[in-house]
């Protein structure tokens, strides 16, 4: 009798001597089971944002309907697993889970110091500790259902809760992940300019049931107020409007926009009001001088700035609608603001991507192909694109073109400036090259072809650090 005494209390001490470990065990389970949670919850509640993930590593855009279904079947093995349920297959499931995920982050742990990567180094502490409670799973004893024994797999007593936790969640976020996101019925309207005046640019507005938003807001005012017409004939009212990048030919017409829809918020990057404020790059004035009395000027456009600022990531519900906010830095613009609409398959990509009207790299050609890299990443091949020139189509077939444009002209440039320096007689070969490639390209800004050609020749150069002796300019 006193030997099984003995043995109780030795049991006992076990016990009392293994406490601190399972209590250590149980907080690193419920903490990291928290952190997936929130990882499974995601697909549920923010698929938008789930999406672009997919999206940027594994080469895939599901839909709603499929990431609430992996969030579902996510979130049960994360409950089971912070109820310490079995925990062979659901801890060794989540190491398994989190390993791909680090895999496909390879590239942003070997360059660190590029900002955001340092951020994925915190994803690899997570594989250790959830290795460490895979091989400790026994002495995770503290704040667990009980369970019968120490089974090795599924058993009748376990398996029926751990169904219980999927039925739980399924019942809970199922209307939530699913049916507030019903995709709407959009149709898109354009309305491009006549050359008679300054070039085509086109003016887009999306129409929902309940209302429209307008994208982009044309260069001069008779240009605006014919848009204008056309936008009031569909009898809606007009939910917001959209600037996409600080050049005028996007923005010149806004204080007619303003006029015949005061109530319409409009929505910009920062950087893309502050040169519209400050006219940096000097257009508003060029443009005034050029086209007079149809062309605001600085007062007006002070008037009539984007009153919302909008950001990279940012997520905007229009209409029924909602919009994902892309931002891409210097290239064509000093600043790209695309508008994604994920449950439409819809792109609105500014004058990233141009189809029939020479592209004008205007603040860095290389950082341009850059930014048609991250999109062919971000968005699939059959992604409708509407853009600033030209008519819209896939992405696939008009990003290609404008990569391969793009490469033309840096050839052609790179060619002519071997001595460093770029003259009148070298622009103009370039700007023949380029013609001979792309003849059925139109100019842009009111300017020929060939002006705009040689202008471009020029600020390709500079770019690579020749010397311009070329006087040719866009007006």
């Amino acid at each position: 009798m006193s030997t099984v005494r003995e043995a109780d209390a030795d049991a006992d001490k076990d016990r009392e001597a293994d406490r601190p470990l399972a209590i250590s065990l149980a907080i690193m389970r419920l903490s990291t089971g928290a952190f997936f949670l929130v990882w499974a919850l995601e697909k549920i509640v923010a698929p938008d944002v789930a999406r672009r993930v997919f999206e940027t590593f594994y080469a895939s855009s599901p839909s709603d309907t499929v990431l609430a279904v992996i969030g579902i079947a996510q979130g049960a093995i994360v409950l089971a697993f912070m109820a310490g349920l079995l925990r062979f297959w659901t801890t060794g499931a989540l190491l398994v889970m989190h390993t791909v995920s680090m895999a496909a982050s390879i590239p942003r742990l070997i360059d660190p110091f590029t900002p955001p990567n340092h951020l994925f180094w915190a994803g690899v502490p997570v594989v250790a500790l959830l290795a460490g409670l895979l091989v400790l799973r026994n002495r995770d004893t503290f704040l667990v259902l009980p369970r019968a024994g120490q089974p090795k797999g599924p058993s009748l007593r376990t398996a029926p809760v751990a169904t219980l936790f999927a039925l739980a969640l399924l019942l809970v976020t199922w209307p939530v992940g699913v049916g507030a996101q019903t995709a709407s019925q959009v149709t898109v309207h354009t309305y491009a300019a006549q050359p008679r005046l300054v070039d085509s640019v086109n003016t887009h507005w999306i129409e929902t049931e309940q209302g429209l938003i307008v994208v982009e807001a044309q260069r001069v005012f008779p240009e605006a107020e014919r848009a204008v017409r056309h936008i009031q004939a569909l009898g809606k009212p007009v939910l917001a409007i959209m600037v996409s990048h600080p050049h005028t030919d996007h923005y010149g017409g806004l204080p007619v926009f303003r006029a015949a829809f005061p109530d319409a918020p409009v929505y910009a990057a920062a950087i893309t009001i502050r040169s519209m404020r400050e006219d940096s790059r000097g257009y508003n004035a060029a443009r005034l001088a050029r086209h007079g009395d149809i062309f605001p000027t600085q007062a007006e456009i002070d008037a009539n700035l984007p009153d919302r600022v909008i950001a990279d990531g940012d997520l905007i519900d229009l209409g029924g609608l909602r919009i994902v906010v892309y931002e891409l830095g210097a290239s064509e613009a000093e600043v790209s603001t695309m508008l994604y609409l994920p449950n439409q398959g819809i792109l609105f990509a500014a004058d990233l991507i141009n189809n029939g009207f020479v592209p004008a790299p205007l603040e860095n050609l290389d950082t341009w192909l850059v930014h048609l890299d991250v999109i062919a990443e971000r968005f699939a091949a059959d992604t409708t694109v509407y853009i600033g020139h030209g008519a819209h189509g896939p992405l696939g077939p008009l990003l290609a073109a404008q990569r391969t444009y793009l490469i033309d002209l840096r050839d052609a440039v790179v060619a002519a400036i071997g001595d460093g320096v770029l003259d009148a007689e070298e622009a103009d070969a370039v700007a023949l090259e380029m013609e001979s490639l792309y003849p059925h390209w139109h100019g842009v800004g009111g300017n020929p072809r060939s002006e705009v050609l040689r202008a471009v020749a020029g600020i390709v150069a500079a770019q690579r650090g020749a010397e311009v002796r070329s006087d040719a300019a866009f007006r």
